[in-house]
This record gives C-alpha cells, structure tokens and sequence, in this order.
C-alpha cells in the first residue's frame, strides 16, 4: 500500500531542492501551458517519456513544490535485517561481508 506523500512548501525546500523542482518546472512547462506533447518534449529535452508523465502529474496535483525532490520516507533505516539474509542466502560468506559494508555506511551516513 502506497503512503501519502506529504509535499514541502516552497519555504520549507532548500535552495537545491528549489532549483531543481524550477529546472524540471522549465520542461513541465511545454506540455502544461503550450500544449506540446509530452513525446515531443521528452525527447527534445532528453527526459524519459514516464519521467515527464509524473512530473506533469506531480505539477497538476502539487503544483510547482511537487516537482521538488523529496526526501525518502524510511531514509535512515534498514530494510532488510541481517536475520532475513543469514537465513535466505545460500552462501553466508557472501552475505555478511555485504551487510558489514552495508551497516559501516550507514552508520558513518549517520554521522
């Protein structure tokens, strides 16, 4: 199931996030005010079809904050436990030096 996404208000966007969401506003712009087709925009602009499909869809529900990139929801956290991998992977000399790796990172993220 999908969570609600709760969308930044231009005071609450940093500076890059803000810059960002104005650059992808640049490319929404054609289709939503001059009526371009979103194919035609999309490749003249080097932007994925489906890419240019979510930021107009983003555009019309949020306006220009919700082309903003936004933070992860579960950034900071673990999504698999080492439990899961220990007991689903065929090979645990795989596996464990992957998830020491995976856990220094986080925790050197962290800091």
């Amino acid at each position: 199931m999908k969570q609600e996404r709760r969308v930044l208000t231009l005071a609450e966007l940093t500076e890059e996030q803000r810059a960002e969401a104005y650059r992808r506003y640049e490319v929404v712009r054609a289709c939503v005010e001059e009526g371009i087709a979103q194919t035609v925009v999309a490749r003249e602009r080097g932007v994925p079809v489906k890419t240019l499909q979510r930021w107009v869809r983003q555009y019309r529900e949020y306006g220009l904050c919700g082309l903003a990139r936004q933070a992860r929801a579960d950034r900071g956290t673990q999504r698999m436990s080492e439990e899961w991998f220990c007991q689903n992977s065929e090979d645990d000399l795989v596996w464990r030096p992957l998830m020491e790796y995976a856990c220094e990172k986080q925790t050197s993220d962290e800091e």
